[in-house]
């Protein structure tokens, strides 16, 4: 992975699914906790980092809709 920062683990993300009640956190729907994507906030072909305070749960039709958006682009996209 292509990240200056490259330190999240397995467990990081298991406690961020929980942390958001298995939601996706663009719709807000629930889901499954293999169903969940990680979403970086500010993508990594953006220069983010692969921590977890630049990962959050997403659904795959989120995820793939946010693209290379980052958070914030995203959220005034879903808005508009």
């Amino acid at each position: 992975m292509n990240a200056p920062v490259n330190d999240f683990t397995p467990a990081q993300w298991e406690t961020l699914k929980d942390q958001y009640d298995f939601c996706c956190l663009y719709c807000k729907r629930k889901f499954a906790p293999e169903l969940l994507t990680q979403d970086h906030l500010t993508p990594l072909s953006r220069g983010g980092s692969h921590t977890m305070a630049n990962i959050a749960p997403a659904c795959h039709s989120c995820n793939c809709s946010k693209n290379d958006k980052t958070a914030p682009e995203y959220f005034r996209y879903l808005s508009a």
